[in-house]
């Protein structure tokens, strides 16, 4: 859960909890039939005169300018005024406001005393975004334990979220011991909540088979529910599934397409390149370069290098686009850079010819040794004759320096 779907949780219990008070009852239906300007009309008197929830519900106006022009700093002070008198929601909405810095200074010091406060009246939002703050170290020294536990309090009250984290600190042995079958369990009441991240991570685990044997039908069938609500993690891992196929789940080429184009769609990088591969191809579908091309670009520019690598090929052969020796060299440098073996060769074969770039022995003698220490078979043994004859070409001054330069040689982050 975002710190803004948390805010959002807590405003509407504001909104949803029954007047204590006649007197209150004609502002809180106005607000509920969504007649602002009459809800603050009948509630701000009321909260001027200390009514807690009335003070809870104008601050919710003014948050979301309801009635009113939206004014964080007001809102944040009539929630500190409902807070002070013990209001939950209106303490952990308070604590969201610091922890964001909005109507107030940032301060986590602040949003800790106010989610905690919230917490211990047992408000499920505000005992999820404690057990956030313990477990990143936020305004408070990291403590996994007491993250489990915070989460542990909310998820017991079926904030699907929580139940996530708990899954997730039960699977990874933080805060608690490992256990694969509370991991499971959490990770079923949260996806049966409809929780994307909780059904994600339940394919995940029919996937591999932890706690679970292999079952690949059910792991597409938590990965779908997970994809359809638009779970990009999902939507890569069931096109991965159908690609692949395997026991139970009959490879299937249109439903990868669709689902790699869904994440594809979303910006997933690695989602744009198998969507590329698939077009070049013609897997399921004719080949088309242009679009092969058009999804690599995607890939690449997000640093991926397979993706830049083959942008590169592209170029090179004037596959889906015209032809450009230019660009294939500096695509094939991005790639190469970060350590990608037939990128480094092809990069050392364009300076060796001089193929869209100025022909540097040096430079060609570089990435060809880089590639070679990386390829393996007939490849590295190509490569590492071109290196023979490129080294009688340098003077051998230089040619030490070069080794000194290749033996150093760490590869980029994209």
């Amino acid at each position: 859960m975002t710190t803004k779907r948390t805010l959002m949780a807590m405003l509407m219990l504001i909104c949803l909890a029954a007047p204590a008070r006649a007197d209150l009852a004609a502002g809180v239906e106005a607000y509920s039939r969504g007649d602002f300007v009459l809800a603050m009309r009948e509630l701000k008197p009321l909260a001027q005169a200390g009514g807690a929830q009335a003070q809870g519900l104008v601050g919710n106006m003014y948050y979301a300018g309801q009635g009113v022009p939206r004014d964080y700093t007001q809102a944040a002070s009539w929630f500190a005024k409902a807070a002070g008198q013990g209001l939950a929601t209106a303490q952990g909405i308070l604590g969201v406001m610091y922890a964001q810095g909005q109507g107030v200074p940032q301060d986590l010091a602040q949003a800790l005393h106010w989610y905690r406060l919230a917490a211990e009246q047992g408000l499920a939002e505000a005992q999820f975004s404690l057990g956030g703050m313990f477990e990143k170290g936020q305004g408070v020294p990291a403590d996994p334990a007491q993250a489990a536990e915070w989460y542990r309090k909310a998820a017991l009250q079926d904030l699907a979220d929580a139940q996530v984290n708990l899954g997730g600190m039960y699977l990874q042995g933080q805060g608690l011991p490992r256990d694969v079958n509370e991991a499971l369990k959490w990770f079923r009441k949260a996806a049966d909540l409809g929780a994307a991240a909780a059904q994600y991570n339940l394919g995940v685990m029919y996937h591999q088979g932890q706690g679970v044997i292999v079952d690949l039908p059910e792991a597409a069938r938590w990965f779908e529910k997970a994809a359809q609500q638009g779970d990009i993690k999902a939507q890569y891992a069931l096109a991965n599934l159908y690609y692949q196929g395997g026991p139970g789940l009959a490879q299937n080429l249109f439903e990868a397409r669709r689902w790699f184009t869904q994440a594809a769609q979303l910006g997933h990088a690695q989602a744009q390149y198998n969507l590329g591969v698939m077009h070049a191809s013609g897997q399921g579908m004719p080949p088309n370069h242009a679009e092969a091309a058009k999804w690599y670009r995607m890939a690449a520019e997000q640093g991926l290098a397979e993706a830049q690598y083959n942008l590169g090929v592209a170029y090179y052969g004037g596959a889906g686009l015209a032809q450009s020796h230019a660009q294939a060299a500096a695509w094939f440098q991005k790639a190469a850079e970060q350590g990608y073996p037939l990128a480094m060769f092809y990069l050392g074969d364009m300076y060796d010819k001089g193929l869209g770039l100025a022909q540097d022995d040096r430079q060609a003698y570089l990435w060809l040794s880089l590639a070679a220490a990386r390829l393996t078979g007939p490849g590295q043994q190509k490569t590492l004759a071109r290196l023979n004859a490129l080294s009688g070409k340098i003077p051998p001054e230089q040619l030490w320096r070069l080794q000194e330069r290749i033996r150093l040689w760490q590869p980029k982050e994209p």
